[in-house]
């Protein structure tokens, strides 16, 4: 997984349920592509091409902006020297610096999305968590344990991809936080689209990956750490505009 090469692995002694050392990831469709405005990336909610119409309102989102982590949204589950704050108008998520390990949580969206209805879009505004090796962070959308799609960064490299069956395939460059500050994935005829932007409203293809499990019932998750047994001192990712863009 270095420079932008695209690997395949065989994932062993992974654990899923952490959705930590699985690469869990999430996408769907959003406006139409074929739009020629260039002020907007899609609706309040959902996600379009590049100056895509407004995508379906149903679709799940959040702009941080209550102060509190929003429980009819939101589920947290795991948290080992790992935590999430919502506090002026962003999520923040922090690792402890520690030598007690595992340090990890995630957060899962309590409804669940289809990629097929809806794309999804985060602003990672700040991240030092996978700057170290043995730390992770990720955005993703999780069928099971052995199939999921999304982003994450990991040893200083940002990842995109799938793990079907238990085998991860993703494309990876180095992580640059300013250039990769936006992260898109949509889903259509079974081929995801991973996509990313460093404002917001210019965006290029990252990775394409065909998978051959269901994207209509997932789990969105939101999570990062340190979960094995490496003495990665952890740090912190600042999040905002869960597809609010």
């Amino acid at each position: 997984m270095r420079g932008a090469a695209l690997v395949s692995i065989a994932l062993v002694g992974c654990n899923a349920v952490s959705g930590l050392s699985d690469f869990q990831i999430l996408e769907g469709t959003g406006g139409a592509q074929s739009a020629t405005s260039t002020t907007s990336t899609g609706g309040a909610v959902g996600v379009g091409g590049s100056g895509g119409s407004a995508g379906n309102p149903n679709c799940p989102f959040d702009d941080f902006e209550d102060g509190t982590i929003d429980p009819t949204k939101w589920s947290i589950e795991v948290v080992t020297g790992a935590y999430f704050t919502e506090s002026g108008g962003v999520l923040t998520l922090d690792v402890v610096t520690s030598l007690d390990l595992p340090r990890y949580t995630r957060m899962l969206y309590v409804q669940p999305v289809s990629l097929e209805t809806c794309g999804m879009t985060l602003q990672v505004l700040q991240n030092s968590i996978g700057d170290e090796f043995g730390e992770e962070f990720y955005f993703s959308a999780i069928l099971d344990a052995q199939n999921s799609v999304g982003f994450m960064v990991r040893d200083n490299y940002l990842s995109a991809g799938k793990l079907e069956g238990g085998v991860l395939t993703v494309k990876s460059v180095s992580y640059a936080p300013q250039a990769y500050g936006w992260w898109r994935f949509r889903a259509q005829d079974a081929t995801v689209s991973f996509q990313t932007s460093p404002d917001g409203m210019t965006w290029t293809e990252f990775d394409l990956e065909t998978v051959n499990f269901p994207l209509t019932t997932l789990t969105l998750a939101i999570a990062g750490g340190v979960p094995g047994t490496s003495m990665a001192t952890g740090g912190r990712a600042t999040i905002d505009n869960f597809n609010t863009h």
